[in-house]
């Protein structure tokens, strides 16, 4: 859990990061962007992108706390209509300020490593979100194959866009990906809650609800645009050698890929009496490797595994063969307070780090920076 500072060099690598990153959405470019280029223009210029960026993520919060607040931890009903309408406004406020950040930057000729870090980091927090949310929409339960599909599909597809861009130094966006189809699904779906009512998603076609319907068509998706995809731009560019090298480098993350099937197979009863702790965890392991990687594309760091990460990993190993709910309820708090402590400690380090070094504020631009701003337009 000890996180060494960045040296020097790591600090200067991270100052001359340039940001790569190809977008080819319908979407995004023929409506998203010209909205956003003409909204941008309201904003008051002294408005730093990283403020944008926190209220993106402020919006997922609100939504996740409506959602708690109508049906709590539970996975079997159906969510009434006024949140299904929240769920569409926040989630749809969200994808705006999502994007609009970025606009923000390339207004003010701020953008910086920092930016990305932020941006990116607010996202895998907003993963984590979007699964609570919609495992509760499309009410998928606690038992069986669809339970954590969700998080399974979401996590590991935002992972490994990651890893692609630690590997190939281009973040790639496809004709149609989660980061713009996706989050206009997700507001079309909690739309449909709000006009059609939460029990929609009970419906049956072929004996199985339109949720579970939704939910593993998303998993189809996720192998195919991220996991699928990714592996294949690494093997065109590097070879097969560095196919097996990228699979080595995701070992620490192939728990978040199995752990609830297996926990599921050998201590049924725990795993639905603790659903939502385990999702915890597995969502925990997921936005610390992410958030570390991300680290790593700035600072250009090759990727190493974290020692809180493989600790967890063992605990989590064993936790398959103990039959204690007592003992098992302390190794899963153990896990989550492990990997919390390491996630905040890293997001707060590495913060104070970084726009220390860049001498950047984060919520409001420098006189010097609207300075230099004005002279650039002039």
């Amino acid at each position: 859990m000890c996180i060494s500072p960045l040296t020097l060099e790591e600090l200067e690598t991270l100052g001359s990061f340039h940001y790569s990153s190809t977008n080819e959405s319908i979407t995004y470019n023929y409506i998203i962007s010209p909205l956003l280029n003409k909204l941008v223009l309201y904003i008051p210029k002294y408005i730093a992108p990283n403020l944008i960026t926190l209220l993106s993520l402020f919006f997922n919060f609100l939504s996740l706390y409506i959602t708690i607040l109508d049906i709590g931890d539970s996975y079997d009903d159906y969510l009434n209509r006024i949140t299904c309408l929240f769920q569409f406004i926040f989630h749809f406020f969200y994808y705006i300020a999502d994007n609009l950040d970025g606009k923000q930057a390339r207004r003010t000729k701020t953008s910086s490593a920092y930016g990305m870090l932020l941006d990116h980091g607010c996202d895998s927090i907003t993963t984590i979100i979007v699964c609570f949310n919609m495992s509760h929409l499309l009410i998928l339960g606690k038992n069986g194959f669809f339970s954590p599909l969700m998080f399974i599909s979401l996590l590991s597809g935002f992972y490994f866009i990651t890893y692609r861009q630690y590997y190939l130094d281009d973040l790639y966006f496809g004709f149609i990906n989660a980061a713009d189809e996706g989050n206009l699904v997700i507001v079309i779906l909690s739309f449909f809650g709000f006009i059609f009512g939460g029990k929609f998603y009970l419906i049956e076609i072929f004996g199985i609800t339109i949720g579970k319907w939704i939910a593993f068509f998303t998993f189809i998706m996720a192998i195919f645009s991220a996991f699928i995809s990714s592996f294949y731009n690494i093997y065109s560019k590097k070879g097969i050698n560095d196919i097996i090298i990228a699979f080595k480098d995701l070992i620490t993350f192939y728990h978040v890929l199995i752990y609830p099937y297996l926990f599921n197979m050998f201590n049924k009863n725990f795993y639905y009496d603790y659903f939502t702790l385990i999702m915890i965890l597995i969502s925990l392991l997921f936005a610390t490797q992410t958030i570390d990687l991300q680290i790593n594309i700035v600072i250009n760091k090759k990727l190493k595994y974290s020692i809180s990460s493989i600790i967890v990993n063992i605990l989590m190993l064993f936790s398959y063969f103990i039959k204690s709910e007592k003992f098992l309820l302390i190794i899963l708090t153990s896990c989550i307070i492990i990997l919390l402590t390491e996630l905040m400690l890293l997001v707060v380090i590495r913060s104070l780090e970084i726009l220390n070094f860049l001498d950047i504020k984060l919520i409001k631009l420098k006189p010097s920076q609207l300075a230099n701003m004005e002279n650039n337009n002039n």
